[in-house]
This record gives C-alpha cells, sequence and structure tokens, in this order.
C-alpha cells in the first residue's frame, strides 16, 4: 500500500496508518471477531438501524473503525473524551459518549468494538444492551 504523505503527519505517523486500519478492519469485519457486514452489503431494504458502540475512538485504531463501520452502513456510537467530540464525529460518529461516564447505555446496540481494553471499559461494556 503507498499513498502520499499528508503534510500534517510526519514519516513516523504516517508509518502507523495502514496497522491501525488493518486492525480495525479486522477487529470490525472477520468472522471471527465481531464479523459485521462489509461495505457494500447493506441489506436492500432494510428499514432497521444497527448500531455499533466503538470504545477508544479518538486512537488510530478506534478513529479507522469509527469511519470503516459508517461507510458500512453503521450508525456509530463513539466513547471518546470530550475534547475529541467535533473530531470523532467528523469521522462519521452519529454520537459521541464521554469516556468517563459510568454506563453510557441509550439504545441497543449490535456490536461494540473496545479499541482502549481498560479494566473500566470491559465492566461498562458487559452491562450494554444486546440486540
Amino acid at each position: 500500500m503507498a499513498s502520499p504523505l499528508p503534510a500534517r503527519l510526519t514519516f513516523e505517523e504516517a508509518a502507523t496508518l495502514p496497522l491501525a486500519l488493518s486492525t480495525a478492519a479486522c477487529g470490525l469485519f472477520e468472522k471471527h471477531l465481531l464479523s459485521l457486514r462489509l461495505p457494500g452489503q447493506q441489506s436492500a431494504g432494510s428499514l432497521s438501524r444497527e448500531w455499533v458502540v466503538v470504545w477508544g475512538a479518538s486512537t488510530n485504531v478506534g478513529g479507522n473503525s469509527v469511519q470503516l463501520a459508517a461507510n458500512a452502513g453503521y450508525d456509530v456510537i463513539a466513547i471518546a473524551s470530550t475534547p475529541e467530540t467535533d473530531r470523532v464525529l467528523s469521522l462519521g460518529a452519529r454520537h459521541v459518549v464521554d469516556r468517563h461516564d459510568p454506563a453510557p447505555s441509550t439504545g441497543s446496540w449490535i456490536s461494540c468494538l473496545d479499541t482502549y481494553l481498560p479494566a473500566h471499559s470491559r465492566s461498562v461494556a458487559a452491562r450494554l444492551p444486546r440486540v
């Protein structure tokens, strides 16, 4: 994979992008992981909204996960710090929940991808409603 180096990134920062993108894609779409529908595979005529929660949405892997899930047709709830809200929304998230919220639980979600993995997120993710 080759592409021009964005002016705002150092070589070291840009070198991590392929790994972050492939990690996000594997977490979302691999059959033995979340096994979500790929972009372009939306079920025709489906009226129900499908939600994906991305924990750590302001990280490299999380930001790529938000973009990939949104492009696959999922509504993304991003969990990130409040100062990152605008950036994460610009990546395609429909909602951003502050990562310090003890138990974000609005609606029902199809899947939760945790790109951060602190003990706190595992305990909260276990309490999220399942569809």
